[in-house]
């Protein structure tokens, strides 16, 4: 009777005939696989892996109806953590975009200070400078009684906006011949200044800009959108890698429909 105490009592289901095990890990293991491969085939289309920029671009092309669009890119960063704030940064796109703003003056977001006289005056003033003149200028500045973004000087006037480098200096206003803010070349000189565009992320992580136009060769609009994206990675968070900073990227335009773009073609800064 104490022996029976320990006894094993084995289960009423060992009591039953039995039958062939179905092998569940065998199923397990295949639609592993082929949920592995439909994923993938997946995440292909929804990166555009086969898709070059030429093919999108033909798309919108068609969409366009042969009218010559302006189009914005619209980048999907991570969004930013609470208490941190959106990037920010500016770019100098290798082709503007509003090529009518470099003809009629307009287009200028930042004041403009140029130091000329004569006809150098004259078209600084046609170009949308804000502020225009010579030598008279220098005690305002001392005094502080302009306020301005950018300064240009033609060579004439370099030596002369000279002595006041020590309170154009520190702002990083002071013109300089090597980065192409003393020249006598003044619409090229706010041409570059319009080139260079500001751009920031909304509250959802998201960078729009203009970025080109549908009559532009693919060559054209590869170049604006390289360079946004290398502007976009070198003000983003540090912390963060860069091959998982840009999500994705959408080209719209007015009465056009959003077009994912390939992250293919410009795998050289993104991976």
């Amino acid at each position: 009777m104490i022996a029976s105490r320990f006894l094993v009592r084995a289960p009423v289901s060992s009591l039953a005939p039995k039958q062939t095990p179905f092998l569940w890990s065998s199923v397990r293991a295949y639609d592993r696989k082929l949920y592995n491969k439909q994923k993938k085939a997946l995440r292909d289309v929804e990166n555009q892996t086969n898709v070059t920029l030429s093919d999108a671009m033909a798309a919108l092309r068609m969409y366009s109806m042969s009218e010559n669009k302006t189009l914005s890119i619209h980048i999907l960063c991570p969004k930013p953590e609470e208490g941190s704030k959106p990037i920010r940064g500016d770019v100098s796109l290798p082709h503007v975009v509003d090529t009518a703003s470099l003809a009629d003056g307009a287009g200028l977001s930042e004041k403009l200070l140029v130091f000329a006289t004569g006809k150098h005056a004259e078209e600084a003033t046609r170009l949308g400078a804000q502020i225009v003149g010579g030598e008279e200028l220098l005690e305002k500045i001392e005094k502080g009684e302009l306020v301005f973004d950018r300064c240009l000087a033609t060579k004439e006037m370099f030596p002369i906006v000279l002595k006041i480098a020590k309170f154009l200096g520190p702002k990083g206003l002071m013109p300089s011949p090597g980065r192409g803010t003393v020249s006598d070349d003044i619409a090229g000189m706010i041409n570059s200044i319009k080139s260079v565009t500001k751009f920031s992320a909304d509250s959802q992580g998201i960078v729009t800009m203009d970025i080109c136009q549908t009559q532009w060769s693919d060559q054209q609009i590869h170049e604006n959108i390289h360079a946004l994206l290398k502007s976009v990675l070198v003000n983003k968070p540090p912390k963060v890698e860069a091959t998982k900073y840009i999500e994705a990227m959408v080209l719209s335009g007015p009465l056009l429909p959003g077009l994912k773009l390939p992250m293919r073609p410009f795998n050289d800064i993104l991976s």
